[in-house]
């Protein structure tokens, strides 16, 4: 079809029924249109936040992958709709102890969708390209394929019982030692792995909440105890919200205001300053999302979880209860 429509307009041009000026553009005269690569660094540089520059660095991948690094005049909707097809044909996952393979999700594809038409909109915006946009008006949800809840259920909060097998794990009752602390035994942990799901079960709070909670934050001897959730140089909030989090009776009986009361005379900024924060400024740029991914929170996850649950985990099954179930 390409030369066909390709013959019908040079018999136009040398018939004289074209525009002197589309023989010019057809001659090879016309701007170079940029590549889909280049349009998604331009994009991209015009970024701030790391959690979106990976997003659109992880679609630029993967449409390139797939129709190859062409001219954004060369690329057609029909090109976006066959990306569409494949991605959203792709699993995910499986590939390590725990992980589950699974479809790939609609929010997934309609995110790298959606920031690849970002991309061409931007280099259409700043006269980079003067073409239409191929990803404009795709539903890309409607590319992937159901995700089954017999492997991948809702997450859903503890139950009760759940909570008291937790509570029965070496972290809160005593292990082996400072090192084996998935072993029971009679050394008591003090730190970040009693107190974070502690504090996370009183509270309500997010990973990256008390990842990066300052000593100030806690209000032990206000009229009303509590803790001050906002931004601070650590990390960020969720839409930089600020919020007053009561510290409730169980908490002081546990001996939270002693904890606090020992890491301020040690001198540290962090609550829990022996949970290392992100590598550079992801804590700030991706939120929560970092944080939740660090070792204490993936230990909990995959070993604490695994261990005291086992009973009633399935395998193959991502975990319904996980951290985020606090």
């Amino acid at each position: 079809e390409g030369l066909t429509a390709g013959q019908r307009e040079i018999d136009d041009i040398l018939s004289g029924k074209r525009p002197a000026a589309d023989a010019a553009r057809l001659s090879g005269n016309r701007p170079r249109a940029p590549k889909l690569s280049e349009v998604m660094e331009a994009y991209i540089g015009r970024q701030n936040a790391r959690r979106t520059i990976h997003a659109a660095q992880d679609a630029a991948a993967s449409i390139i992958r797939v129709i190859g690094d062409l001219p954004l005049d060369e690329v057609t909707r029909a090109m976006v709709i066959d990306f569409c097809k494949i991605e959203g044909g792709r699993s995910v996952g499986g590939k390590s102890k725990g992980s589950v393979a699974r479809p790939i999700s609609p929010e997934t594809l309609k995110k790298k969708v959606s920031l690849i038409r970002a991309a061409i909109n931007h280099s259409i915006a700043t006269d980079v390209y003067s073409g239409e946009n191929p990803a404009s008006r795709i539903e890309a949800h409607r590319f992937t394929k159901p995700v089954p809840k017999a492997i991948m259920p809702d997450k859903r909060p503890f139950t009760v019982h759940e909570l008291q097998q937790i509570l029965g794990h070496p972290w809160f009752t005593g292990c082996e030692s400072a090192t084996q602390i998935h072993q029971p035994g009679k050394h008591h942990l003090t730190g970040m792995h009693y107190w974070v799901p502690i504090l996370a079960l009183h509270t309500g709070c997010r990973a990256g909440e008390l990842g990066g909670l300052r000593i100030s934050d806690v209000r032990i001897d206000h009229q009303h105890p509590h803790i001050v959730i906002q931004p601070n140089m650590y990390r960020k909030t969720k839409g930089s919200y600020r919020r007053n989090v009561p510290v409730i009776d169980i908490l002081f009986s546990l001996g939270f205001a002693e904890f606090v009361e020992r890491v301020g005379r040690g001198g540290h900024d962090r609550l829990f300053h022996d949970w290392e924060p992100p590598a550079g400024k992801a804590s700030q740029e991706l939120d929560d999302a970092a944080w939740s991914n660090a070792g204490l929170i993936r230990a909990f996850n995959r070993t604490l979880v695994r261990q005291q649950l086992d009973q009633s985990l399935t395998d193959g099954v991502l975990l319904e209860v996980t951290f985020h179930s606090f």
